[in-house]
This record gives structure tokens, sequence and C-alpha cells, in this order.
């Protein structure tokens, strides 16, 4: 899961509370998406590596006076003579933070790269989890593409991309941290010459066996996408309608591809053809329209325990507040709690929405029996769902809600 990052809201006095900026020493100040990253305690050569490597995040010296007067919302020191290589990934880790933090309740934020046509404002983001193919694809991409980011992808309602042009973090030797940084200059990636704009959602699956040959295009379920992207996003929970805004955003993307690819080098040529093509019309995607499966409606009473009237008791079930949830044609609930995606299918659904208020077992179970074709053994079938339930967190009963 992607790194999240607190305190919250994004503020110096929070995230540096005993920070005092050193006499006269420079330091050097880093773009982090909306926020800002100063480093201080480098050597010159150490200043000069980092000038270079972030060129691109606009890094630039500044002197003490002007990061106090204007503080930076992170302060990263460099205060001992350790390893260059453990530190520079340290940096790495502050700066993605500060530009995780800077986007809350405001950007949809995937963790992922981003990488955009020359000759238009469409862009795509290749998704996956660390250790999923992302940097060592962009690498490969980013000779054609204009490379954005590769790790932190914001954004906002207009579908527009916030730029996080970070180095690139690479395994090298015995593929033992730390990561070494390559600033995209030193791995001649081209430089955006213009505005982004979201125009395809892409997952990465790789092929480690070595068998297949050539790259393809699948287009998957919107439930399924969500089910996989959810977990790779940052604070999707700190917006209003977090699922709701992931699920437009696919809607308006003509809904996810998975990418299956040996080699990194076999991405590019699919890669033009889906840019420049609805993913559902891509001439290398083994896809199809999108489904009424697909459709959703977002739920409501989301927080149905804020209510002081409907309170569980005794042997009553209830169901918990969640920070999002979403019904899908196909009968399935996506819900969000915190950090925590969860879908539910079968009985899921139905226990959830009847237990919007407090109902003790026998009125859920009746309800049940009053379905078509709901089958003989529905009682049992309810029991295990509801302790499963429970179990994660979804619904609560009343004794253990008293004990609490």
């Amino acid at each position: 899961m992607p790194q999240d990052v607190t305190p919250d809201p994004l503020s110096p006095s929070v995230v540096n509370p005993d920070f005092q900026y050193d006499g006269d020493a420079p330091l050097v100040r880093i773009n982090a998406l909306r926020g800002t990253l100063d480093v201080s305690g480098l050597s010159e050569d150490e200043t000069n590596l980092v000038l270079e490597a972030w060129s691109r995040c606009d890094a630039r010296v500044i002197t003490a006076a002007e990061a106090a007067a204007n503080p930076a919302n992170q302060v990263l020191r460099r205060d001992d003579a350790g390893s260059w290589n453990v530190f520079h990934e340290n940096l790495v880790y502050k700066a993605t933070s500060t530009a995780i933090i800077s986007g809350k309740g405001d950007l949809l934020m995937f963790h992922g790269a981003a990488l955009k046509d020359p000759d238009s404002s469409k862009t795509f983001v290749l998704v996956a989890e660390s250790g999923g193919g992302k940097t060592t694809a962009t690498r490969e991409l980013g000779k054609s593409f204009e490379y954005l980011t590769d790790e932190t992808v914001g954004v906002d309602t207009e579908l527009s991309i916030s730029q996080f042009p970070k180095p690139l973090s690479v395994l090298e030797g015995d593929m033992v941290r730390p990561k070494v940084q390559y600033g995209p200059d030193s791995l001649g990636l081209l430089e955006p010459t213009g505005p982004a704009s979201l125009s395809v959602i892409c997952l990465l699956h790789r092929d480690k066996s070595g068998e297949s040959t050539g790259a393809s295009a699948e287009r998957i379920s919107t439930t399924e996408a969500i089910a996989l992207i959810a977990p790779q996003t940052s604070s999707l929970s700190r917006l209003d309608r977090g699922l709701v805004r992931l699920c437009e955003a696919i809607d308006s993307t003509g809904g996810v591809l998975r990418l299956h690819y040996s080699e990194a080098r076999d991405l590019s040529r699919l890669m033009s053809d889906v840019l420049h093509s609805h993913p559902s019309k891509c001439p290398a995607a083994k896809s199809a329209e999108m489904t009424p499966d697909d459709r959703w409606v977002p739920a409501e009473n989301l927080r149905p325990l804020d209510n002081p009237r409907f309170t569980p008791v005794g042997d009553e079930y209830m169901r918990l507040n969640v920070d999002d949830a979403i019904y899908f044609n196909d009968g399935s609930l996506c819900l969000l709690v915190g950090e925590k995606f969860t879908a539910l299918r079968g009985v899921g659904p139905f226990i959830w929405e009847m237990l919007e208020t407090p109902l003790v077992f026998e009125d859920l179970a009746e309800e049940a029996r009053g379905i078509d074709g709901s089958p003989e053994n529905v009682e049992q079938i309810l029991r295990e769902a509801l302790d499963s339930m429970i179990a994660n967190e979804i619904i609560t009963r009343g004794d253990l809600f008293e004990a609490k």
C-alpha cells in the first residue's frame, strides 16, 4: 500500500516543530507536487548532486534567511557522514511524503507513473504495487513519452495532472537497498512540453516467466479495477466521496486496461496505440465496450452511527460508518473505510443495506426468507456472513459496540 503520511493538515509548524535554520548555511529547496522540502547540511558536492538529480522539481539553493521567511512544508537535515545512497533514498521518501500530504483532500493520487504524449496533453498512468515494474517501464517509455512522475500521480477534478518528476530509484548490483537515484535528465527521459490530462489508466502485469512475447492490453471491469487500484492510492478516504471520484475518473477515460507484457521495451508501440484510441477500440486490446455491470450509483447514509436515535444494543446488528460506498449493477458493493477497501458480494450487500438501522437476527432472517429464490439454509448463510462482516469491521453488534 502506498505510504500515507501524517500529521494533517500540512503545516511547517506541525511537520517541523523544533527545526531551526542554521545561521547563514544555504539549503536546497525542492518542489514536491504542491509542497516544498528543504534539505540542509549538504556539502558542496552533495548540493550539486541534489541540484542535478532534482532539477525538474525546481531544485534551487536558497539562504537560511529566505527559508526562515518562507518555511518549507518539511525539512530534511543531513547531520552525519553516513552513506550518500542511504541519505538520498531517505530524501526521496521525504519528498514523496511531502507530495502526498500536499494533495490530501483535494487530488486523486495514484501510486504510479505518468507519461504524456509529446504532441498533445494526453497522458497515461501506470499503476502498480511496489516492485511491480513501474520504474523499469518508465525508463523505457520515457524515451518516447514525456516523463511526469514514477511515484505519485496527482489528478484534480478536471483530470489535469500535477507533475512530480522526481529521480528514478533503481536497485543495482546485488539488488539490495539502498536504491540509487537517477535524475530524469541523466536517463534521457523526455521533458514535459505542456499541460497534462489523464486519458488512460493502466495496471501493469508483467509476465516474469519469459514465455510470452510482445505486449497486449485487456480491458477489465470497473469493480475489478477499483479493487486493484484503490489500495494503490494515497488518502482516498480524505477526498469527498473518494470512491466516487475514482469511478468518475475511470468512466471518463473509458475504463481501465491491464497491460500484459514480458519486457518493458514491448510497451512503447502498445502505449502509442492505446493513447490514441479509446481503450475499447485499441487494436491491441482484447476488450469489449463497457458493460451494464460497470454502471454504479453512490450509496447514501454513510455514517448511520452519527445519528443518536440509532445505536445498537444487546443482540442488535448495525453497520459501521464508512468513508464511501458504491453499488454496482453486478450486485456488488464496494466500501472504503480509511485506507481499507472492501468489496461485498453475495449476501453482503443485502446485510449492509438492511443494517442502516439496528436489527436483531430474527428480523434480518425474516427479510431474507422473503426474497424470491432464497436458499433453505439462508439462516446459516446469514450467520456466517454476519460473523465475517464483524471480523472485517463492516458491521457491529450491540454487545460489542457497548463494550468499546
